[in-house]
């Protein structure tokens, strides 16, 4: 009987421990700030690419990027036909 009470509170103890090592991390993580990049008068060119459906394919020009920018646009009245328009815009690229 002895053994189970030190076994319990040995697991107790190590519940508590973490525990509190938890709420540290989690008080220290919310006091930093989050990376916040500066794109304070960068203007981007839009073009359109190509649609499929309701999906549309765009890219973005931006200074001070030599290779474009995708961006998906994807709307569907399925979720097949969402993995279809993905699918049918960036299989070709693979």
């Amino acid at each position: 009987m002895k053994y189970l009470n030190m076994k319990f509170f040995t697991y107790f103890f190590l519940l508590y421990i973490s525990l509190i090592s938890l709420a540290l991390a989690q008080a220290s993580f919310e006091k930093t700030t989050p990376f916040r990049p500066n794109i304070s008068g960068v203007t981007p060119t839009f073009k359109l690419l190509e649609t499929y459906n309701q999906s549309t394919l765009y890219t973005a020009q931006v200074e001070g990027y030599e290779e474009p920018i995708f961006f998906l646009d994807l709307h569907a009245n399925s979720r097949y036909d969402l993995g279809y328009a993905y699918g049918n815009f960036i299989g070709r690229d693979l």
